[in-house]
C-alpha cells in the first residue's frame, strides 16, 4: 500500500464509508478520478473485506462515448470485476423535462446506480468526487445566493452514496494514475465553459489554486 492509498483508507475509516461484507458499486466514467478510485478500492478490498463491481453509464453526448464504455468494460475485466453498463439519451431526457444536460445526466446516473444496487445485498455506491469538486460546489452554492449554507461542500457520505476521494486533491489523483500506469479517457465536455461547473473550475478556482502554488 502506497502513501496515497493509505490516505484514502484514512478517509474511508474516518467517515465509516465501507463496512466489512459490503459490495461497493464504483461509478466509473473512465477519467482520472474514477479510475484512480477504482484501482484504490481494488487494492483495499481484501484489507477491509468488501467486494467491488463497476457501473458505467453512457450519456450518448459525444462521439467517443462508446469507446469510453468499452474502455471501462475492459478495465473492469482486467481487474476481474463484474461490470454493468447502460446507454441513456441525456439530450432527449433534458429536452423532454426542460432541464439542463448536467441535471439530466445526474438524475439518469443515480437512477442507474440504484438499478445496479438491486443486484446485490448490502451495497454502497462510490463516486469519485474529490476535494477540488467540493470546493467548486461551495463556490456554486455561494454564487447562487445560498448564504452560509453554501459553505458546506460535498459530504463524504450521503445515505448509500460514498466518496472515498473527497479529501484527495486532483493533483495527487493524477499523480497516482501516472505513477501506476493508469491511462484515463479524456472527456472533451470537461474542456467547455458552457457547463457551469467547468466555468467555475477553469476561470475562478484554477487561477486561485495556481496563484497559491506559485506563492508557496
Amino acid at each position: 500500500m502506497n502513501a496515497f492509498e493509505r490516505y484514502v483508507l484514512e478517509t474511508v475509516d474516518k467517515y465509516n464509508l465501507i463496512e466489512r461484507g459490503q459490495t461497493v458499486i464504483a461509478a466509473v466514467s473512465g477519467g482520472y478520478d474514477s479510475l484512480c478510485m477504482l484501482n484504490v478500492l481494488c487494492n483495499l478490498r481484501r484489507l477491509r473485506g468488501f467486494d467491488v463491481c463497476v457501473a458505467h453509464i453512457n450519456h450518448m453526448l459525444r462521439d467517443e462515448a462508446d469507446y469510453d464504455e468499452e474502455y471501462v468494460r475492459k478495465e473492469a475485466e482486467r481487474l476481474g470485476l463484474e461490470v454493468y453498463t447502460k446507454k441513456v439519451n441525456v439530450s432527449e431526457y433534458a429536452a423532454k423535462n426542460k432541464i439542463s444536460f448536467e441535471t439530466a445526466g445526474r438524475i439518469l446516473r443515480y437512477s442507474f446506480f440504484d438499478e445496479v444496487a438491486k443486484n446485490h445485498d448490502n451495497t454502497v455506491i462510490a463516486t469519485a468526487h474529490n476535494a477540488n469538486d467540493s470546493a467548486e460546489s461551495m463556490l456554486m452554492h455561494l454564487m447562487r445566493g445560498s448564504g452560509l449554507t453554501g459553505l458546506v461542500g460535498i459530504r463524504p457520505k450521503n445515505n448509500n452514496i460514498i466518496r472515498p476521494l473527497i479529501e484527495a486533491d486532483r493533483i495527487d489523483i493524477e499523480k497516482y494514475c501516472d505513477e501506476n500506469g493508469i491511462v484515463p479517457r479524456h472527456d472533451c465536455t470537461n474542456d467547455s465553459d458552457n457547463y457551469h461547473r467547468n466555468d467555475i473550475r477553469h476561470n475562478i478556482l484554477s487561477p486561485i489554486l495556481e496563484r497559491c502554488s506559485l506563492s508557496s
